[in-house]
């Protein structure tokens, strides 16, 4: 009796509900949008120096190898292209400074303006050319000068342009490699501010402008959808930077079009 009693008053213990496997973490994947725009980024860099050393602009190709060597510093194709530009561009000096110095002395000041110009669009860096083109200059303010005070008439010396102060070539390299870090984290307004003061100094890294430029590239491709006066003025802005960067005249071009036909007033056809 008592069992039977025991067994009515236990109460069966109910099943246990079937375990649930917890839902697996969505799968992060910014390591892989991060390396795809690191390669989307380098390679854009890679055709610009491959356009450039094809074209002759050889500081220009010097400076798109530069960025590759940022991101790549062990990229031995890229060290090789770069040390061609590099002894290409020292071949170029070496043919027109010579002719640059042969015009100054001369009189020719425009001959020789042109030529010390082209020696530093081949190197930026060249303090020969740069000292001869403030020696030029000075020599216009005389002779302009001497007619001013020949017909009577008070001369008016230009405003100087403000320069901003040069870096040093190690913060300039330092600085290129933190904004290309940024812009591979999405950073891209960080990566402006930082090479912003680099990239606008007297004798910038050429490195800096290149990438400055991409920089604004960027910054218009995120603004286009929301802000589109935005994304033409860092449009605007990368041009200042790089005159004739395709990716920015295109881009420009094509906001601007689009622009004027919203502002064209559409005609209904005649009934």
């Amino acid at each position: 009796m008592a069992v039977l009693l025991a067994a009515c008053t236990s109460v069966p213990t109910p099943p246990a509900p079937p375990a649930t496997t917890a839902p697996e973490p969505a799968v992060r994947m910014p390591a892989q949008a991060d390396a795809n725009a690191l390669s989307a980024f380098e390679q854009q860099h890679r055709q610009k120096a491959v356009q450039a050393a094809a074209q002759g602009r050889w500081a220009d190709a010097q400076a798109a190898w530069d960025v590759v060597l940022v991101l790549r510093p062990q990229d031995a194709e890229a060290s090789m292209r770069r040390r061609e530009a590099v002894a290409a561009a020292a071949d170029g000096v070496a043919e027109r400074l010579p002719r640059a110095r042969l015009a100054q002395r001369k009189g020719d000041l425009e001959g020789a303006s042109r030529l010390y110009l082209e020696v530093l669009a081949l190197d930026p860096w060249h303090a020969e050319a740069a000292a001869a083109l403030r020696a030029i200059e000075s020599e216009r303010i005389r002779r302009s000068r001497s007619i001013a005070a020949s017909r009577g008439l008070a001369y008016r010396a230009p405003p100087a342009p403000a320069l901003a102060p040069m870096p040093a070539a190690g913060a300039v390299r330092s600085d290129v490699e933190h904004a290309a870090m940024l812009s591979r984290q999405g950073e891209v307004d960080a990566a402006i501010a930082l090479l912003q003061p680099v990239a606008t100094a007297r004798r910038s890294d050429p490195a800096a402008r290149a990438l400055m430029a991409d920089l604004y590239v960027q910054q218009a491709d995120r603004l286009a959808a929301t802000d589109r006066a935005a994304a033409i003025s860092a449009l605007e802005n990368s041009l200042r930077f790089a005159p004739g960067h395709p990716v920015a005249t295109r881009q420009l071009r094509a906001l601007r079009q689009a622009d004027e036909r919203k502002q064209t007033p559409m005609t209904r056809p005649k009934q």
